[in-house]
């Protein structure tokens, strides 16, 4: 491919989410394209966060969608915390947790327990070995982590700010998730 080929011709969007808010914007001009901008741009810089985190979570040899959870148990470390309820703190079914749930169990860094008053429920807990491997990749995210560098550059005020809107947008949408299923 030349390079003539790989750039974009005169009047042409230089990023296919711009053109197409442009095309449905132009198709559909009744539908305020202002808050489906701010919206797309979100999911792709999710998106591009997720990449970011994945990659440091690869070098520990777990996904971070695992990391994720065993942090989340190592928030109350020593606290119980039911496998329904953990599938409702991050927005997932039961059923996608549960082998992630006996994999980490193998590999040592958590245990699960029946519940004492409940013996239906499982509780889970974070093992020495699954706090250590938390902390290792806190270390990672606050050293490796692109967007831990690009906040580490915003003014204090801007980040507070940013970090506001991001947990009033948290605070609503929340209310609409209970595990996975929209309500």
């Amino acid at each position: 491919m030349s390079d003539d080929a790989a750039r974009p011709t005169e009047g042409a969007h230089p990023f296919p989410s711009d053109a197409a808010i442009h095309h449905y914007g132009d198709r559909l001009g009744d539908v305020d394209m202002v808050p489906l901008v701010a919206m797309r741009k979100l999911l792709t810089v999710s998106h591009l966060v997720m990449l970011d985190l994945e990659r440091v979570a690869q070098r520990l040899g777990h996904s971070f969608a695992d990391l994720h959870l065993l942090g989340t148990l190592g928030v109350d470390r020593g606290r119980a915390i039911s496998a329904t309820d953990l599938a409702s703190i991050l927005y997932v079914s039961t059923a996608a947790l549960s082998s992630r749930i006996k994999r980490l169990e193998k590999d040592g860094l958590l245990v699960r327990r029946r519940n004492a008053a409940d013996h239906r429920s499982i509780d889970l807990f974070l093992t020495a070995k699954g706090e250590g491997l938390v902390d290792e990749c806190i270390r990672g995210l606050a050293s490796t982590a692109r967007i831990a560098q690009l906040f580490g550059e915003m003014e204090p005020g801007n980040l507070r700010q940013f970090a506001a809107v991001l947990r009033d947008i948290h605070r609503v949408l929340k209310r609409d998730f209970v595990g996975a299923a929209p309500r």
